[in-house]
Formats: C-alpha cells, sequence, structure tokens
C-alpha cells in the first residue's frame, strides 16, 4: 500500500468517526441533559436541603447531595417541584415562569394558569421545549395517549393526572387552556416540528398522596 493511498484510508476514517460524532451529539447531550435534571429533582427533595429556614440544611443554596455524593452545585429559588411522565421515563423539575433560561433548564409554569397545586377550578399550563438538539424535554408528549398518566410532585404532596386529550391547536388559541368549572386540570404544552402550531395534552386529577421526602440515615 502506498502513501497515498495509506492518507486517503485514515482520512475516511477520520471523516467517518466525525459524521458518527455529529449524529451522536444529540442523543449524549440529551442523555447527560435528563441525568442532570433527574439529579436536580432529587437534590430537591433530599432531606439535607431542608434548614430552619426552608433555604436548605448543611450544604444550603450551594450545594445539594444524593446518597451522600455532591449532585449539583447550587439549587435554583425558582423550583417549583417536578413532573413524572412514566411512559416518556422522564423526570424534570417546574420552574416558575417561563423565561428563556428556565425553558433551558427544565419546564416552565406558564404566567395566568393557576399553580400546579391541584384543587378545583384549577388548571395549570406547564410548557417545554420540543425538538432542541440538547435536550428532549416536552419532544415526545404526542405519544402519550387517554388514560396514560404523569405526576406533579412537591414538597408537600404528589398529584396524579390522567391524560383525557391530545390536541394540535393555533398559538394564539387559548380556548383549551382556561379554568373549567368544577374541575382540577394540568396542561402540558410544546411546540409542533414546524413551530407554526402547539401540542397540548391535558390531564385531570384522579388521586393524590401526601409526600414526604425518603429518610436519609
Amino acid at each position: 500500500m502506498d502513501r497515498s493511498t495509506r492518507v486517503r484510508k485514515i482520512f475516511s476514517v477520520f471523516l467517518f468517526f466525525i459524521g458518527l460524532s455529529i449524529m451522536m451529539y444529540p442523543h449524549i447531550a440529551q442523555y447527560i441533559n435528563n441525568i442532570h435534571a433527574t439529579q436536580l429533582v432529587q437534590a430537591y427533595f433530599a432531606d439535607d436541603l431542608e434548614g430552619p429556614n426552608g433555604t436548605g440544611g448543611a450544604n444550603g443554596a450551594n450545594g445539594a447531595k444524593v446518597d451522600g455524593k455532591p449532585t449539583i452545585d447550587f439549587l435554583d429559588e425558582n423550583i417549583f417541584g417536578s413532573i413524572n411522565i412514566p411512559k416518556l421515563g422522564l423526570e424534570l423539575p417546574i420552574y416558575t415562569g417561563p423565561t428563556v433560561e428556565n425553558l433551558e433548564r427544565g419546564i416552565a409554569h406558564v404566567e395566568g394558569t393557576s399553580l400546579p397545586v391541584g384543587g378545583v377550578d384549577t388548571h395549570s399550563v406547564l410548557a417545554g421545549h420540543h425538538g432542541r438538539v440538547t435536550n428532549e424535554w416536552f419532544t415526545h408528549i404526542d405519544q402519550l395517549s387517554e388514560g396514560d398518566l404523569f405526576y406533579i410532585r412537591s414538597k408537600e404532596q404528589l398529584l396524579t393526572y390522567k391524560v383525557i386529550s391530545l390536541k394540535v391547536i393555533d398559538p394564539e388559541d387559548d380556548s383549551d387552556l382556561r379554568i373549567v368549572k368544577g374541575r382540577d386540570l394540568v396542561t402540558l404544552y410544546t411546540c409542533t416540528p414546524s413551530r407554526l402550531q402547539r401540542v397540548i395534552v391535558t390531564g385531570e386529577r384522579v388521586l393524590d398522596e401526601s409526600w414526604a421526602p425518603p429518610a436519609t440515615n
């Protein structure tokens, strides 16, 4: 094999691995960010974050531990709780306010809608990104079906919602996001791939349980 042939072969292998890296990057980035989001949720609910003034325990706002190991360097004050969607294998933090920063880090409660605390005559809307290279968030909520469950968790309670509808709506249409008298609703909200319309998945509360963080040794 002459030198030019070897160079071409090495260059071809190099290009192959470059292409493979480009294809794999979104999957790796999403996987890492999903893990980080789950760790953030675990840290938020960890016992050692419960200080005398509700501002944190030994680690306080500067750190958190899960199973005795540091997981994050800080805890965001804007975290309200978490959403767990078993069918999609997601557990993500819920932030208060749909800011750009909050939507990058997790799911955001939409201002002007009910807080996700449950109760008759409430309708909370939770927004998440679709199709981001670095995170999947609500990319696959269109895979949910009527009867699927998702959970809203705070430090006080665990709320269970059953999917009752999935729709595609125009951005300016809020008719399906309003409070319905006598009902307790949560709607998951994201863009379609074209960004021209919105996918909404609405769940109605079916069960709630008191919630206490797991005991630590």
